[in-house]
């Protein structure tokens, strides 16, 4: 969808829209939306008077000394 609008909104050529793409412009609107739903979290967490939850270590790890 977004290289699609990059092609065809008219403000970019068809080779400026690839290299957008190519140096991962759409990793950098995914690292965004991360962050923001990252801080978002830690707001509602600050608002709720609640400590940052850390899920258990022992569920995660698969290796075990």
């Amino acid at each position: 969808c977004f290289v699609d609008l990059l092609r065809t909104c008219g403000k970019f050529t068809r080779e400026e829209a690839d290299e957008y793409v190519s140096m991962g412009s759409l990793n950098g609107l995914f690292v965004l939306g991360r962050s923001i739903g990252l801080m978002g979290h830690y707001l509602d967490q600050k608002r709720l008077k609640q400590g940052l939850y850390r899920h258990p270590w022992d569920d995660i790890c698969y290796l075990t000394k």
